[in-house]
């Protein structure tokens, strides 16, 4: 018997929320480098509730309405690189990073930004 498989055939009934459960995303990114030479910190934090009045888990909210922006991004000519891309060249085009973060908080999804010059 695979580890997996045992802890699927166990947990995966437990993991399942019930109908009128609520939940709740936490989520910290803390990224570290440099900004013109000098060492920069800038930490992301996000903390997300299931939506009463819709009915919408905070799960598919904080993943779902990423990739909503992502494509209203796209649609709307703000991004135009062809092909594939890994998210940080998306991020990287101008204003794609304050309309992604906009659009999610004018869904109700709100990063909270720090940063520290080292």
């Amino acid at each position: 018997i695979r580890p997996i498989d045992l802890t699927t055939r166990l947990l995966f009934d437990r993991w399942q929320l019930d109908r009128d459960e609520q939940e709740f995303t936490i989520m910290q990114i803390i990224i570290d480098g440099t900004e013109n030479g000098r060492p920069k910190k800038v930490i992301y934090d996000l903390f997300d509730r299931y939506d009463t009045e819709t009915g919408i888990s905070s799960m598919a909210r904080t993943t779902g309405y990423a990739a909503t922006s992502a494509a209203r991004v796209i649609l709307d000519g703000d991004f135009t690189h062809k092909g594939l891309f890994p998210p940080e060249i998306f991020g990287q085009s101008e204003g794609v990073y304050e309309r992604m973060l906009a659009l999610q908080a004018a869904r109700g999804v709100n990063y909270h930004v720090k940063e520290h010059i080292i």
